[in-house]
């Protein structure tokens, strides 16, 4: 009986061919996901969030320094609201939303001068998002908004939250 070595080799010709396949399909999805990583790393930088003084009750929405341009996003970090003048600090109530003030979109509420910090995508702003701070009919004083933020595009909000 002769063994037919032929035979043989197109099972293993078509092995071959698939495992290549794979690899070539595995190392442009690499490629690719490196590239992506790479682009999120080069655009990420802190910005400072600012925003004007808060001198009575109402709401102060100030979308040029208090969230992202287009096109960008916004991790925050760090908000302060520190007292203008620190022997007469700021008393009351202070809503801090994302955008339109409603129970849905509030992040965080001061009852005093102070800092909070914020875990990575806790407060994530994107294109025309922005924090909307809301003192309420108690509010005395002068309160100054500061605080950081992670700045990124915002095409790579997948891989920074990855």
């Amino acid at each position: 009986m002769q063994h037919d070595v032929a035979a043989d080799a197109a099972p293993a010709a078509g092995l071959w061919a698939m495992l290549s396949l794979t690899l070539e399909t595995t190392a442009t999805a690499v490629r690719q996901y490196l590239a992506r990583r790479e682009r999120l790393m080069q655009s990420m930088h802190r910005v400072p969030v600012t925003g004007p003084a808060l001198s009575k009750p109402g709401i102060t929405d100030q979308g040029r320094t208090m969230g992202p341009q287009m096109g960008m996003a916004w991790d925050v970090k760090r908000l302060t609201l520190a007292s203008a003048d620190p022997a007469s600090p700021w008393s009351g109530v202070v809503y801090v939303y994302t955008g339109f003030p409603s129970s849905a979109n509030l992040v965080d509420i001061f009852d005093a001068p102070g800092t909070h910090t914020y875990p990575k995508a806790t407060v994530l702003l994107t294109g025309s998002e922005r924090l909307v701070l809301v003192a309420d009919n108690t509010y005395a004083g002068l309160c100054v908004p500061g605080g950081a933020a992670v700045e990124f595009l915002d095409e790579c909000l997948p891989d920074y939250l990855s």
